[in-house]
């Protein structure tokens, strides 16, 4: 078969397969900010997702996700307080992607 007509397998970033840990982790969550996240460009629109009307624990999940993707704070963010507000699968999670995100 000729290159050309084969599909080069496009791997995943690190960043990207943190954010879908996390956004996958609740059913809401995931149905709420999957139309934002591109899989094929490996992009997000963090402004889009900021600007959803989440509950205070899904909001702090995607403060997190941004942190790790950015590997940056957004202004007027804490993360570790916004944590607070995260039920404990919620938390496993963001220190899975932690994890996942640095030791790939």
């Amino acid at each position: 078969m000729q290159e050309s007509t084969l599909m080069k397998e496009k791997k995943l970033s690190s960043e990207i397969l943190s954010v879908l840990l996390i956004v996958s982790a609740d059913f809401y969550l995931q149905q709420s900010t999957m139309k934002f996240i591109s899989i094929e460009d490996q992009t997000v629109k963090w402004d889009a997702l900021f600007r959803l009307p989440l509950n205070e624990s899904h909001r702090a999940a995607i403060t997190w996700a941004y942190c790790i993707w950015k590997n940056e704070i957004p202004g007027g963010n804490n993360p570790f307080l916004m944590a607070s507000k995260m039920d404990p699968e919620m938390k496993k999670v963001i220190l899975e992607a932690l994890k996942f995100r640095w030791s790939s």
